[in-house]
């Protein structure tokens, strides 16, 4: 079947009403595919660095959730209130497309809310297990752990470096001459102790003593921070924890005092473990994610909302696609079925070269190729009809002109005795009027002797199984007496039904007149011819 492409003629209004629809739903979809993916983003945790800037965000997407939930809700409501204007306008085809439309909204309503309830439902109970207790208790105990692992670690640092401070300053190690007896003795605690680091820094000396594990040996922490030698000078333990390579140092600081003194701070002894860099992920993922997780947990609300608001814009985004659908394929239905209505009502006026452009190839376009060859075979049939109808009015005009012209009167029935045609010679013959006779029953028009007679030569023709007769009678009109040669003749079609029959009267009445004067003639001039000329004996 060959396609043609109808041009669809549009107002100026329609056609930009159409392209800012158009529009508008283009960027409706990409809106709704940027925010699903920033809020994907964001319920993830991966752009929520701070609280503020999470509301904030969380906020703005809700709210243009719902500017787009109202853009689809007007989309909707603008369809539908059109289809119902239409149809009150009694639009051909509004009422089809109104049922189609709403069976594909109804078709989608009913599974799309259930969905959209179930999985609420669904969304409601996993978020509040997200938030549990149990949940939040597991990543805070798992924090605290961690915490607590640092903190055991820095107090086991001071601890063991207490000890030593503590021996240091009983047997006065910290004098010059038993710097060697110093050294022996960190570097004997270093490996009972099994710490990565051990330091004994005494005031007014050249020399420290740095014991370092032979994993680390190249391990240099920072000094410490004025305030940190403040607090030992004055006799406080301290805790540091700082970055040195890829791992954490956690250093426990304790002051050493002089056996003269007891009060008097002469240095101080550093105890220091490593962690290496998979532990310190480790405890800074877990640190990280408890972080999230108590943000989240500020936003658990906004983020049922979100949600829940994708979720409602994802069903009315299926409404409005099944409104859409609806609406393209009632019109791939009721255009042609309008413009077949069109095509009707110009055929049904006399227009038959109206043709319907075919713009489908499915079981809407054969009907509308259907009409099409209807009306050219109709156009075809009305044309030959024409032709035919002009030869029989050209024959009956020369039938009527042969008729006129005849001096045989011709009267002709049909099959059930209505009288059909009278030429002129018959009206001069019979002296009637064809209006006063003409398509009335030859039985009401004869008068009752001459429907005797009439009678008495349709029953010799039954008699006789013939359908012609000649014969001559003598009539009475008028005080007239006419003398006439009748001749019947019974007309079958092509089929050999009777279709009434033809009479045919031809007037003898001077005929015989003239025949009888030429008979007298004859007679009175043999008469004479005797007179003159006697016959003898």
């Amino acid at each position: 079947m060959k396609k043609i492409r109808r041009p669809i003629k549009l107002d100026v209004k329609e056609v930009k009403r159409r392209k800012r629809e158009r529009i508008i739903i283009f960027f409706t979809v990409i809106l709704i595919a940027v925010v699903t993916y920033v809020e994907s983003r964001v319920f993830r945790g991966e752009m929520l660095d701070l609280p503020i800037s999470g509301n904030a965000l969380i906020f703005g997407l809700i709210n243009i959730n719902i500017i787009l939930i109202l853009l689809l809700i007007f989309l909707i409501v603008r369809n539908v209130v059109k289809l119902i204007y239409d149809r009150r306008r009694g639009i051909a085809g509004s009422k089809l497309r109104n049922r189609l439309v709403m069976a594909f909204i109804s078709l989608s309503l009913i599974p799309t809310v259930l969905l959209f309830l179930v999985s609420i439902n669904f969304l409601s109970y996993s978020i509040d297990n997200w938030f549990s207790i149990r949940i939040s208790d597991a990543l805070n105990r798992t924090l605290e752990v961690a915490q607590l692992y640092y903190q055991q670690s820095a107090d086991q640092a001071k601890y063991y470096a207490r000890e030593l401070s503590s021996d240091i300053s009983k047997n006065a190690l910290y004098e010059g001459e038993k710097f060697l007896y110093l050294k022996a003795l960190v570097e004997r605690r270093h490996k009972t102790y099994k710490l990565n680091m051990l330091e004994v820094h005494i005031q007014n000396q050249k020399d420290n003593v740095v014991i370092r594990d032979q994993e680390h040996p190249r391990m240099i922490p920072k000094p410490l921070s004025p305030a940190s030698l403040e607090d030992l000078s004055i006799g406080k333990e301290i805790t540091t924890i700082e970055q040195v390579g890829q791992g954490d140092l956690i250093r426990g600081a304790v002051p050493v005092y002089s056996l003269a003194d007891p009060k008097l701070v002469i240095g101080f002894v550093m105890a220091s473990y490593y962690f290496p860099v998979g532990l310190v992920d480790k405890i800074a993922v877990i640190s990280k994610t408890s972080e999230e997780y108590r943000q989240l947990k500020l936003l658990k609300t906004p983020i049922k909302v979100g949600y829940s608001i994708t979720l409602f814009i994802v069903m009315l985004l299926i409404i409005f696609s099944a409104t859409w659908f609806g609406i393209y394929l009632a019109k791939g239905i009721t255009v042609p079925i309008q413009d077949l209505a069109e095509a009707t009502r110009k055929i049904a006026q006399g227009d038959l070269n109206h043709q319907i452009a075919i713009v489908a190839d499915d079981e809407i376009g054969v009907l509308v190729d259907s009409f099409n060859q209807m009306t050219r075979d109709l156009k075809a049939s009305n044309q030959g009809l024409e032709q035919a109808n002009l030869n029989l009015e050209q024959r009956r005009k020369y039938m009527e002109a042969v008729l006129r012209n005849v001096s045989v009167g011709v009267i002709s029935i049909d099959r059930s005795g209505v009288i059909t045609t009278i030429n002129r010679a018959a009206e001069r013959m019979f002296n009637i009027q064809t209006q006063s006779i003409l398509n009335r029953p030859f039985y009401e028009v004869l008068i009752p002797e001459h429907l005797v007679l009439a009678e008495e030569i349709f029953q010799e023709m039954r008699e006789r199984g013939e359908g012609f007769i000649e014969k001559q009678i003598d009539l009475t009109l008028r005080d007239r007496a006419l003398t006439m040669l009748m001749t019947i003749t019974v007309i079958h079609d092509d089929e050999g039904n009777n279709m009434g029959m033809v009479i045919l009267f031809e007037d003898l009445t001077q005929l015989q007149r003239a025949e009888r004067t030429a008979a007298w003639r004859e007679v009175a001039r043999r008469m004479a011819h005797e007179i003159k000329n006697p016959l003898t004996p």
